[in-house]
């Protein structure tokens, strides 16, 4: 059998390093204005966070859109539909706009809603409840609705991006990044040197160690997050969610998804019959339907979340031809059009026309020590 690196196509002249939804939507756009990529993932497409999260695409709140992410979350969502229509998105990945709804189960949390949309959206239990046949009114003191939302299946969300792409695909390592007086000259990858003058790590959580073979340290780390897939009998369209980002939302397919969890446990992927107690529980106290569901499915992801739970998207300081896109925690799926298509503007211009980049550089990390 020949040596993996022997049977390897030719690749490109821009890798990017990362089969995930943030690397495929990167491809997308650089696609659109005539430039074609090598994809380098070391398992397999949508293998981590982008494969097994909901497809929960929320429309930003108010105080979402205080954040230095908000107006990135904003053109995001707008882009999903776009390219829901352009993608054939409700055939090719289950693309479906739902409205959603936030609910307070406490009087803090009523406060906080009420602080973040207005009086004018609040909803008393009842209404919400009518509104959401999902929940059960005594348990909850009532809430908002998220009109404007949708949802999808992330893993073909991300196949569907690279098809469109038309994107190489190489299932391997990368073991080096070759840099030749400032620039990105060409990667290494499963033992044979192929030259690229643009490379883009976006590799979600793993992109710490691959940054490393450019000597350089970014700040992010593995944030862990359980979902359950079941099957409810008689179940209900739509979606809730409470303000510990858990949430219940039946999918097109039929399957009820049901999280989250945030766990800071490092690299561990592996789902725990603790956590699924967890989850059955606290979606069964506001949705009693769901105690008489069947799970069919226990997955856990790991999301990218940066020191400052901010993306990191951008040039790499001091390396030519080499950039960043990572850090996106719970918003990945969400974030990822814009995300791409600012990057395909930056590398192919030299700047974004259509976000600031400037929050989201690395050398924010390098301004805060002394």
């Amino acid at each position: 059998m020949p040596e993996p690196w022997r049977i390897l196509p030719r690749m490109r002249d821009t890798v990017i390093l990362g089969g995930g939804v943030i690397g495929a939507a990167t491809a997308y756009y650089l696609s659109l204005r005539g430039i074609e990529s090598t994809v380098v993932e070391r398992r397999a497409v949508a293998s981590g966070a982008s494969g097994t999260a909901a497809g929960l695409l929320s429309a930003p709140t108010p105080a979402d859109l205080r954040q230095p992410w908000g107006s990135l979350a904003g053109q995001s969502l707008a882009l999903h539909f776009d390219v829901a229509a352009a993608l054939d998105g409700p055939a090719t990945y289950d693309f479906e706009p739902i409205d959603t709804v936030l609910i307070a189960v406490s009087e803090p949390e009523r406060r906080e809603l009420l602080q973040v949309f207005g009086e004018a959206a609040w909803r008393d239990a009842a209404a919400i409840a009518s509104r959401c046949p999902w929940l059960q009114a005594s348990a909850i003191l009532g809430g908002v609705v998220r009109r404007g939302s949708a949802q999808l299946d992330p893993a073909r969300f991300t196949q569907t991006l690279l098809d469109a792409a038309r994107a190489e695909v190489i299932i391997a390592t990368a073991e080096s990044i070759a840099v030749a007086s400032g620039s990105v000259t060409g990667v290494v990858v499963a033992g044979a040197s192929h030259s690229a003058s643009t490379v883009i790590l976006a590799a979600g959580p793993w992109t710490a160690e691959t940054a490393t073979l450019l000597g350089v340290e970014v700040p992010v780390s593995p944030l862990k997050g359980q979902i359950l897939r079941m099957e409810v009998s008689n179940a209900p369209d739509g979606a809730f969610s409470d303000l510990a980002g858990n949430y219940v939302v039946r999918k097109r397919n039929g399957l009820i998804y049901t999280g989250t969890t945030e766990e800071d446990v490092g690299f561990d992927e592996r789902p725990t019959a603790a956590v699924e107690r967890q989850i059955l529980a606290s979606a069964s106290a506001l949705a009693p339907i769901i105690a008489g569901g069947k799970v069919v499915e226990r997955t856990a992801c790991l999301r990218p979340l940066s020191a400052d739970g901010t993306p990191i998207i951008g040039a790499v300081p001091g390396v030519t031809g080499a950039y960043l896109a990572t850090g996106h925690g719970r918003k990945g799926i969400l974030l990822s059009l814009a995300t791409g298509r600012a990057l395909a503007e930056l590398i192919t211009h030299g700047e974004s026309e259509s976000v600031d980049l400037a929050p989201f550089s690395l050398q924010r990390f390098a301004a805060e020590v002394p």
